[in-house]
């Protein structure tokens, strides 16, 4: 008899590591794409602060300080969700495995939560340019070239004319990022750090990003004239879950795209169903995603 039917719980220790395993590594590009947080809130909410005023105003000796009220800006709110899988096991599978499947199903559950939770989280890089689907934020989309300012007028993370992944319309990225402000205008002083973009441009995506000298040979520009991007250490990062090819991203290190945990991912204890002896594999979790800011990147949806 197998050791299987000896110990059955034996065999579910002895795979528990196989759907852990696929999970951390599915998920290891996480930091790269959103900023992930652990809530015990139903509705995740928060806003921005407004001070209405940019510099600070000069007074003569002895003059008085001129107050200004802080008000409570753009909002957002989250809603969690709640996913659940579960997998069922005949006895005799269980008992036999004749083919050794079975830890494929445990890295299967795995592989399938993880894929959810990413899909979502790329899918707002890929409405980033549609107005259908605005930020909770502040209505708008995630790239804009209206950008609304607490204090009036609007400023852009949208490149201004829509241009394929070059040398010249990532350095456009970059000045768009390096010149964010916050509501009241103040410059926030964000740092290029990551280029994101479809799986069909990785060579593109590391040549801009690696090579030293420029890949404008032959339009005008030297052949030892420096790449400017290697003013910055950006890192290329693509994926197939991009599901434009020509659409770019110049992003900081903090995402613009959140995370929200509110139950992170629960492998519960295998389950016996009464009627067909049947073994049942469930998970869950809870969370919600979107995105927080637009001042952590700027993009381009292509030409």
């Amino acid at each position: 008899m197998g050791s299987s039917a000896l110990h059955p719980n034996s065999l579910d220790e002895r795979y528990r590591p196989v759907f852990w395993d696929t999970w951390d590594a599915s998920m290891a590009e996480l930091p790269l794409i959103t900023q992930q947080r652990n809530t015990t809130k139903q509705v995740e909410r928060g806003s921005e602060i407004i001070a209405g005023v940019a510099t600070v105003p000069v007074v003569a000796e002895g003059g008085e300080i001129t107050r200004f009220t802080p008000q409570q800006g753009n909002e957002y709110s989250f809603t969690q969700r709640t996913y659940k899988l579960g997998f069922s096991i005949t006895e005799e599978f269980r008992e036999d495995d004749l083919w050794n499947q079975v830890s494929d199903y445990f890295r299967i559950q795995a592989a399938i939560m993880a894929n959810t939770v990413k899909s979502t989280l790329y899918n707002h890089y890929n409405r980033a340019f549609d107005s259908a689907y605005p930020m909770s934020y502040n209505s708008t989309e995630m790239c804009s070239t209206a950008q609304p300012l607490a204090g009036g007028g609007t400023t852009s993370n949208h490149i201004a004319t829509n241009a394929d992944m070059t040398e010249t319309s990532v350095e456009a990225l970059v000045q768009l990022l390096v010149d964010s402000t916050n509501a009241d205008g103040v410059y926030v002083a964000q740092t290029p750090s990551k280029l994101l973009h479809a799986s069909a441009n990785w060579g593109q995506g590391r040549r801009l990003t690696q090579s030293t000298t420029t890949t404008l040979q032959g339009t005008g520009a030297s052949g030892n004239a420096i790449n400017a991007l290697g003013a910055y250490n950006i890192v290329p990062h693509f994926s197939p879950y991009l599901s434009d090819a020509n659409a770019f991203f110049v992003m900081a290190d903090e995402a613009p795209v959140v995370l929200y945990w509110r139950i992170p991912l629960t492998k519960y204890e295998p389950t016996v169903d009464p009627d067909t002896r049947a073994w049942n594999y469930d998970v869950r979790a809870r969370w919600i995603s979107g995105p927080l800011t637009w001042r952590t990147i700027a993009g381009s949806p292509g030409a």
